[in-house]
């Protein structure tokens, strides 16, 4: 062994182990501290990668678990209220019953009816307002619930609880002299147009306008406004007529034209033949489609108006038409040729589950109303075993999801977490070598004092 000031070769290879005990020693207070096995991409990089993508899967896991007790949550509703639907046509069938038997009197079958309407009112107020989340469950909001169980389309849970789902167009035609006091015959229209108002509410007014006689031969223009209802269909708001100054010259071959500005519309007739342009004045349509009184024309007119119209009448967002169409048909003596419109409105869905117009308050209504009644029962309970039917779906779909999450979990542990048993072993381990490799340095840095004792004279 060489004897020497310079550096000792003992000396740095136990600083060096020194230093790696050290580092050892910080990596397993770290575990110990944090109990994962895995603080830093070092710590093993194909460990946290696979790690991560477990964490993943099992926090969506996690939110599919709770999208299906959302789920559940709504089907309950749903079920409770179908109960108490069910309740309530029982009660309905007791009293169709009742009013059936012979015995009773028009005003004692009257307060039956009393009671009926209570409960159909009761019946549609549940099946419109039932909710959950402001989704109405037994309409078009809802249809078929799509609960997410899952990541991608694949893990999509679909409970029907409505057949119907989605709403559609439906044509209808309506006569426009339809109104009792109306006091135009059928053959009295000449010319007619449309025209359509936005309104604040978001659905659009439609307004006729019509040449016509009145019993007396007076030639008019009559103004009629029409509103969605809340049967589907374009019900009559008000109707206005202004009676011509030029009688003969108005002819079912004039046509109509219109400013519009807001809500104030100004019409002139320009008829052919001779009688040239007729003014009439201008009417103020509300946002309810009511018709102010009609004044005088303040000057030309320059939209002409149409025979055919689109407009959102309906206030649901689609595209709706109204159009000229002749309905055939009333009259004692023969077929009677009527002037009407056709429109085409949208349908909302329906749940199908909506009570027909029916009444107790006579023998023979209440013997029709049995069998309506027994058609609801049917229905509700089909619906009701419809929603049964994903309950226990969702119920089974949740335990999977529970049990997936809790092997998936259970698998990152594995990967991510310390083992504690193991990791105290270690620090035992590290520390010994700590602090025997420091008594080692203290040894070894004493070995250069050897080359001063060789120097020393007496």
């Amino acid at each position: 062994m060489v004897i020497s000031f310079g550096q000792s070769a003992a000396t740095l290879g136990v600083i060096r182990r020194l230093n790696q005990s050290g580092e050892s020693l910080s990596r397993v207070f770290e575990q110990l501290s944090s109990g994962q096995r895995i603080n830093r991409a070092s710590d093993d990089a194909a460990g946290l990668a696979v790690a991560a993508g477990l964490n993943v899967d099992s926090r969506i896991l996690g939110q599919a678990v709770r999208n299906l007790s959302d789920g559940t949550s709504i089907l309950n509703i749903a079920d409770q209220a179908l109960g108490q639907l069910t309740s309530i046509v029982n009660r309905q069938l007791e009293l169709a019953e009742q009013s059936s038997n012979g015995v009773f009197s028009d005003s004692q079958r009257a307060a039956l009816e009393l009671e009926d309407q209570a409960l159909r009112d009761e019946y549609n107020r549940i099946l419109e307002s039932t909710s959950f989340n402001d989704i109405l469950i037994f309409g078009e909001d809802l249809g078929n619930l799509n609960l997410q169980a899952g990541s991608g389309d694949d893990a999509v849970l679909s409970v029907e609880i409505l057949e119907n789902v989605e709403g559609q167009l439906e044509t209808f035609t309506q006569s426009l002299n339809a109104v009792s006091g109306n006091g135009f015959s059928e053959s009295a229209y000449g010319a007619i147009r449309f025209l359509k108002l936005a309104g604040a509410d978001g659905k659009d007014t439609l307004l006729a306008l019509s040449i016509v006689q009145d019993a007396g031969g007076n030639t008019t223009l009559l103004i009629q406004s029409f509103r969605a209802g809340p049967e589907g269909t374009l019900e009559l708001v008000e109707q206005r007529s202004v009676l011509g100054t030029v009688q003969d010259s108005l002819a079912i071959n004039a046509t109509m034209a219109a400013d519009l500005a807001g809500n104030t519309i100004r019409f002139n007739l320009n008829v052919t033949g001779g009688g040239g342009q007729f003014a009439i004045g201008e009417v103020i349509v509300d946002d309810d489609g009511k018709l102010s009184a009609i004044t005088n024309s303040l000057g030309p007119m320059t939209n002409q108006l149409v025979q055919t119209i689109a407009g959102d009448f309906t206030g649901l967002g689609q595209t709706e038409n109204v159009s000229l169409a002749p309905l055939v048909g009333d009259g004692a003596g023969g077929e009677n040729t009527k002037t009407a419109f056709q429109a085409t409105l949208y349908q909302p869905a329906s749940a199908g589950l909506e009570q027909g117009n029916f009444s107790v308050a006579t023998q023979a209504s209440a013997l029709l109303a049995l069998e309506s009644l027994r058609d609801d029962l049917e229905s509700l309970s089909e619906v009701r075993a419809r929603i049964g039917a994903g309950q226990s779906r969702v119920e089974v779909a949740t335990k999977v999801l529970e049990s997936s999450r809790e092997q998936i979990m259970a698998a990152e542990s594995r990967i991510m977490d310390a083992d504690i048993a193991a990791s105290s072993s270690e620090l035992v381990r590290q520390t010994i070598l700590q602090q025997s490799a420091t008594a080692v340095l203290a040894q070894a840095n004493i070995q250069p004092e050897l080359a001063l004792s060789l120097l020393t004279f007496e």
